[in-house]
């Protein structure tokens, strides 16, 4: 608890700062003459501490708004009712740091680790002009924070405030998260083992693919929120609590109304949009249908369930299908050119032979469209000869991939999972892909 009276913020020039930043990195590196950085309420807003090593600092009540702190180390560093709304805290470390009561709001930490940290509500005592104590409750606010991939494990996050935070991909193992507020918060593909739940309200919030497995929900809010694909205990699946939320409801689609749309999308792409009408497949159910050697360039799957469903041949180029389920979808030799899968599931799916590389040289502006397959899952599906080259693959979750003469060159994996992927003879840049086949699929 801080009794502290609000104190102005002192404000530094920039090579004062430099210096003192300098000192510090001398002290916690073990050299002489080295002095901790004492910076508490400090007006530090727009600063540029990008890749310095401040762990142990202390930035009690600091200012930090909208500064860039790219891979900054604040490990054990006191952040204490810090504002660090809009900063960019991009792959920073605050492993064990102090945030209890800080802002976030706004604040751009993807891969950011902050495992152990404490972000609890802080409790501060104020005092009026009568001098009488004025307690008070401040809470840490994440509100509106981008954090995927960020590391979030065995962090204390009890009563955080998490509205609209994108928390996509993070790994919230063994995280204390009771009564957090995640309401519209986007957890897709979020690790949440045995984290505690109870209490948390996580109306509207995002779950798709996201692991619950050994979490605690007693008493938390899942009204409106999306379960599809989630990976949660037999039994906690039949809790009170999860019968509000919901999985992705697939409207059907007769075999006459197929027709039509397939007929008119043909007439779409022939007369270069002037007549008939873009197929859009938007949350419906096809699968298990026979699309093959169909031309359906530019039309939407949006989260369409499209398992089983055979696109052997077929042309997908320039589609989108993002957060579509393709699990053991056929797609053998499919142009998949410029095709957006983000999010998309397509374990065990035939991708084999199939073009998943550029669409080139398109419009007037002869632009060149990427395959898009960012946290797409293709855990156990087989990619061997597909064109690869230049595909977005960032994230993605290729585990167990049979990618056997495949073309990798110009792929973008970084924090892609290759663990146990077959790379023979496959045309590959070399270090990335080798970095990314050591990582964990677990991780």
């Amino acid at each position: 608890m801080s009794n502290r009276e609000a104190a102005p913020h002192a404000k530094l020039t920039r090579n004062r700062l430099q210096e003192i930043v300098a000192l510090h990195e001398r002290l916690v590196t073990g050299k002489t003459q080295g002095m901790r950085a004492a910076l508490a309420h400090h007006d530090l807003s727009g600063c540029d501490l990008s890749h310095r090593n401040l762990s142990r600092a202390d930035f009690q009540s600091a200012q930090l708004k909208r500064a860039r702190l790219v891979e900054t180390r604040f490990c054990d560093a006191t952040l204490f009712l810090a504002d660090l709304s809009m900063a960019n805290l991009l792959g920073a470390d605050l492993t064990g740091a102090d945030l209890r009561g800080a802002s976030f709001r706004g604040a751009l930490l993807d891969k950011a680790v902050l495992a152990n940290a404490d972000l609890r509500e802080a409790a501060v005592m104020r005092y009026g002009a009568d001098k009488q104590p004025d307690p008070e409750n401040r809470r840490t606010d994440l509100s509106a924070a981008h954090a995927v991939g960020a590391d979030l494990s065995n962090t204390r996050l009890a009563g955080t405030i998490m509205l609209h935070a994108d928390l996509s991909e993070t790994k919230m193992r063994w995280t204390d998260l009771r009564n957090a507020d995640l309401r519209n918060a986007n957890l897709a593909g979020a690790a949440l083992e045995s984290a505690n739940l109870t209490g948390a309200n996580l109306g509207g919030a995002n779950l798709r693919g996201t692991s619950l497995v050994g979490a605690k929900i007693t008493g938390a809010n899942f009204t409106g929120s999306d379960i599809t694909h989630a990976v949660i205990d037999a039994d906690v699946l039949l809790a009170a609590e999860l019968k509000s939320a919901h999985k992705t409801e697939y409207a059907p689609i007769e075999d006459d109304e197929l027709a039509k749309i397939l007929a008119a999308h043909a007439t779409w792409l022939a007369s270069g949009g002037k007549s008939g009408e873009r197929a859009d497949f938007t949350r419906r159910d096809l699968s298990g249908r026979d699309l093959s050697g169909i031309n359906l360039s530019m039309a939407a799957f949006v989260s369409a369930n499209l398992r089983r469903t055979d696109f052997k041949g077929a042309i997908l180029a320039a589609c989108d299908a993002s957060g579509a389920d393709l699990e053991a979808a056929n797609l053998c030799e499919a142009d998949l050119r410029g095709i957006s899968l983000a999010r998309a599931f397509l374990m065990r799916a035939d991708v084999s032979r199939a073009q998943l590389g550029p669409l080139q040289r398109v419009g007037r502006g002869r632009i060149d469209f990427f395959a898009n397959c960012e946290h797409a899952n293709f855990a156990g599906a087989d990619l061997s000869g597909t064109d690869l080259r230049r595909a977005q693959l960032t994230h993605a979750n290729l585990t167990a991939t049979n990618l056997t003469r495949s073309d990798l060159r110009g792929a973008k994996l970084a924090d892609a999972r290759l663990r146990d992927a077959i790379l023979d003879k496959a045309l590959t840049d070399g270090d990335e892909v080798a970095a990314s086949a050591g990582v964990d699929a677990a991780d």
